[in-house]
């Protein structure tokens, strides 16, 4: 037993212990990557188309008022050309691009409750009292 040296003490002792301090870091812990890809799709769309056709109708020269026409007299004196345009609808496509919607990645924190442990040391200090054997040695030092 180490001998007793009580010079300097007035009777205390400082007798500490650990304690658990709890906190939080902030570490990645999953990470995402949009991607925009474009895919391609068949679409078959109905379209009216309208077509100008001929058709040829003869009447009887008939004038506004009902009467014969006039006759020229000169059948066949010169060439007489009168010539028309036929007209047809054909489908026409183009593409149009709109926007159709936004996307958006939102972060959410969530919180839930975990339970931390760890060992914990403490120090701890008892009085013994010491009998009168005990006490001798200690005083006269080695001997």
């Amino acid at each position: 037993m180490p001998p007793i040296d009580d010079a300097g003490h007035d009777g205390t002792l400082t007798r500490s212990e650990e304690r658990l301090v709890v906190g939080t870091i902030r570490r990645p812990y999953a990470r995402l990557r949009m991607r925009k890809v474009v895919v391609t799709r068949e679409v078959t769309m109905t379209v009216k188309v309208r077509r100008e056709e001929f058709r040829l109708e003869r009447l009887p020269p008939v004038d506004a008022d009902g009467t014969v026409a006039a006759i020229d007299p000169e059948v066949g004196a010169e060439e007489l050309l009168h010539e028309f345009v036929l007209h047809e609808e054909v489908p026409v496509v183009h593409m149009d691009v709109r926007p159709v919607e936004v996307i958006r990645v939102e972060r959410q924190v969530h919180q839930r409750r975990v339970p931390v442990s760890g060992e914990v040391r403490r120090e701890q200090v008892d009085v013994v009292p010491l009998t009168a054997d005990q006490v001798a040695p200690a005083i006269m030092g080695p001997g």
